[in-house]
């Protein structure tokens, strides 16, 4: 969708995205002279929209297929999973921006007050223009869980911890050794650099969550320069100071998988008990995900994964739909009509004769309100190593922003999306039987909900005390 667009390592995507941006912003403005950082921000939902934006219609049900929890045949996935052929990705370099606590996966909810978070969703509100009444305010208060009576436990370490509960579930189902099938999991960890030491480091002191310790790859997302313009009408990414960094997004992080060098694992030293560091070319990526049936990546604000990580009803669609030439799986939500949300939104492209998940920033100024339909941002890619080739032959979409950094200067930052490959492979949207309204923790206004997640994850029976055996707690 790129064609400049390079992959092979970092610089590639550095280099050639700026001709992605020259040729971008030439074939809008047309004149040169009109491209300047204040045009650019006028038009940047022009800029940035989707193509077919006039000619989208609402989305065709007749290409949606429907899921029956109730009536799925969930053996293909058991038997995934504990053959080791499913592939399980992490997306963790998210930042809690709307919260303003850092990053997400190093939160801990159980060092919260309930006057912390009312006051955290009453200026939220009031950043809209909008007010927190005393009723929901009482309302709120009696309905939240009380932070502290929560296990001590980061957002991270749930997330992890949840897996080995459910895998050590499924073994007992299956009457297998737990930890035969825990050995056999791969999955990649993708962080961001600000914590990434920390994270690395609690895994290797709690010996991997019992995972096989090089079955763990990580990620450390690049984070880069604002893109400033020079005289002669081309750009550059203004390197005069570190303040102006930020991430391109979950599409670059997608893209970022393809360079070499960027996903690396460790191997503990029989001699010295140390770990080495060992990082995966291209190749070495593609053959990694040979091995596997099905890659999800898993979303580390997602609030229903707290008490159920493993999705047994779509893992078994997404395998059936993979032996049917599918590259990918869109689960389709309802919209929040309490708190509606931005994202991928689905709509039928009569161009294209297919749906499609559309970026909201692409939508060229439909409001969220306005959208019924959502990405669940729990995406299956079934014959991962053929969805990533194509990925890296014909790269993501590379939409931009103009944003202020720290130095008060205003910059370029791209903002490709990974819900763009359905563009790129054959896509399959699929859609609950009961339909359930997507819950992510992005916001204050989302935090209650997610407590009350914690609380019952924290309920189930033995969990308490696997975290414990895990090292936890203690």
């Amino acid at each position: 969708m790129e064609p400049e667009l390079k992959l092979k390592t970092l610089n590639d995507y550095k280099h050639t995205s700026l001709k992605v941006l020259h040729r971008k912003l030439g074939e809008f403005f047309k004149n040169e002279k009109e491209i300047t950082i204040d045009n650019i921000k006028q038009n940047v939902n022009k800029i940035n929209a989707y193509k077919n934006l006039a000619k989208l219609k609402p989305l065709n049900k007749d290409q949606v297929y429907i899921l029956d929890d109730k009536k799925a045949n969930t053996k293909p996935a058991e038997e995934c999973i504990i053959n080791g052929r499913f592939f399980w990705e992490h997306a963790c370099a998210g930042e809690a921006t709307r919260l303003g606590l850092g990053t997400k996966y190093l939160l801990n909810p159980s060092n919260f007050k309930k006057e912390e978070v009312i006051n955290l969703i009453r200026k939220e509100k009031e950043n809209n223009g909008k007010s927190l009444s005393e009723e929901k305010k009482q309302e709120l208060m009696q309905d939240m869980p009380e932070p502290n009576t929560l296990l001590p436990l980061t957002l991270g370490q749930r997330h992890m911890i949840q897996i080995i509960y459910d895998l050590t579930l499924l073994a007992k189902k299956n009457k297998l050794p737990k930890q035969e099938i825990i050995q056999k999991q791969e999955m990649l960890i993708i962080l961001n650099k600000k914590t990434a030491q920390t994270i690395i480091k609690e895994w290797q002191t709690h010996n991997f969550y019992s995972f096989k310790e090089d079955n763990i790859y990580f990620m450390i997302q690049e984070d880069f320069h604002g893109i400033t313009k020079n005289g002669d009408n081309t750009f550059h990414y203004d390197r005069s100071q570190e303040s102006n960094k930020r991430l391109h997004n979950h599409g670059q992080m997608m893209m970022q998988k393809m360079h070499d060098n960027s996903i690396f694992h460790f191997k503990k030293s029989l001699l010295d008990n140390t770990y080495e560091k060992n990082t995966l070319s291209q190749d070495d990526y593609l053959s990694l995900l040979k091995k596997h049936k099905d890659m999800v990546s898993f979303n580390i604000e997602d609030v229903g994964y707290l008490t159920s990580s493993i999705d047994y009803p779509s893992l078994s669609k997404a395998l059936q739909l993979g032996n049917l030439g599918y590259g990918m799986v869109m689960e389709i939500v309802g919209q929040n009509k309490a708190k509606p949300q931005s994202g991928g939104a689905a709509f039928y492209d009569p161009i294209l004769n297919k749906n499609v998940m559309v970026e909201s920033f692409m939508l060229d100024g439909i409001t969220p309100e306005e959208i019924t339909f959502l990405n669940k941002n729990f995406n299956h890619y079934p014959n991962p190593s053929i969805t990533m080739q194509t990925l890296q032959k014909e790269c993501l979409h590379m939409p931009i922003k103009i944003k202020t950094a720290e130095n008060g200067k205003e910059y370029i930052y791209f903002e490709p999306v990974q819900g763009d490959m359905n563009f790129l492979v054959k896509t399959a949207f699929i859609m609950r039987k009961e339909l359930k309204a997507i819950s992510n923790w992005k916001s204050p206004a989302t935090t209650p909900a997610t407590l009350k997640a914690m609380k019952l994850q924290d309920k189930q029976i033995g969990f308490k005390e696997l975290a414990q055996n895990l090292g936890f707690l203690n």
